[in-house]
């Protein structure tokens, strides 16, 4: 499927918002059980948890290194962690989706 990712393809990937501005890179994605969450590593800052879905994540670009993300007002502000949510194996309706292991498997 076109909008599933392995855990391994979205780590390390760049994430920029919608105007193009760098906001970190992936650092972890996170199995809460109530769907997939972006650790987004910052510099100089706490980490932020941005919920995987397609409001969220609209656009993941493998072949470009990039995750853009559309995240909901301050919670790449200052110092706050953010919330952290969980993490789904399959995809439905809320978005995209990321499995664990390797690609290939």
């Amino acid at each position: 499927d076109d909008e599933e990712y392995y855990h391994a393809d979205l780590i390390g990937l760049a994430v920029e918002d919608l105007a193009g501005e760098a906001l970190g890179v992936v650092a972890a994605v996170w199995d809460f059980g109530a769907g997939d969450v972006l650790e987004v590593k910052r510099k100089g800052a706490k980490s932020a948890y941005l919920p995987f879905t397609r409001e969220m994540a609209p656009h993941v670009d493998l072949a470009g290194g990039r995750l853009i993300a559309d995240p909901p007002d301050g919670l790449f502000d200052g110092e706050s962690a953010g919330g952290k949510d969980g993490e789904s194996e399959s995809r439905g309706e809320d978005g995209p989706s990321a499995k664990d292991g390797q690609a290939g498997d």
